[in-house]
């Protein structure tokens, strides 16, 4: 998997482009991975809320507690990744990263809270390719908006500001 995400960094924008495609599926599965091995509740815990900041859950088990660090850690190399290819210089591998954020925008957006605010950052992130000069990437994009059903992300975005206010 190493050389697989080392392929982010090849001269070749398909190839990044699929190294995009990758990361994608890579985070969905340990998305699905972390929820299956860890309550909803204590892996928004474990997420600060900067984009891949993260810090250990407090657990009796400190083998499970480590795999789960691990894990964490894991998922932060990949968002941060996959953020970098969303931001690529080449039109063609922004492309396949809008085309691999519409599968994995619904993931993120329906799991924890760090993991919305990462899923709503991402999405934000890739607003600025509107202006694009690369038409597949605008057509992306297009098509990566009209999936997002905003009656969620209303929604998220209230309970964010909600969780904001509730703080101070």
């Amino acid at each position: 998997i190493t050389y697989l995400l080392s392929l982010r960094e090849h001269g070749d924008p398909p190839l990044r482009g699929a190294c995009a495609n990758l990361l994608a599926k890579l985070i969905q599965t340990t998305v699905h991975l972390l929820t299956i091995s860890q309550p909803i509740s204590s892996l928004s815990n474990s997420f600060n809320n900067s984009f891949v900041n993260q810090s250990s859950l407090v657990s009796t088990d400190s083998q499970e507690s480590s795999r789960l660090d691990i894990q964490l850690g894991i998922l932060a190399e990949l968002l941060s990744a996959f953020r970098l290819c969303l931001n690529d210089n080449s039109p063609r591998v922004v492309h396949v990263a809008l085309t691999a954020l519409r599968t994995l925008l619904p993931v993120l957006l329906i799991n924890s809270h760090a993991l919305t605010i990462i899923g709503i950052e991402l999405l934000e992130d890739s607003i600025q390719h509107s202006s694009s000069s690369y038409l597949l990437a605008k057509i992306a994009l297009a098509q990566l908006i009209g999936d997002v059903d905003f009656r969620i992300l209303t929604y998220l975005e209230q309970q964010q500001q909600l969780k904001k206010t509730v703080k101070f």
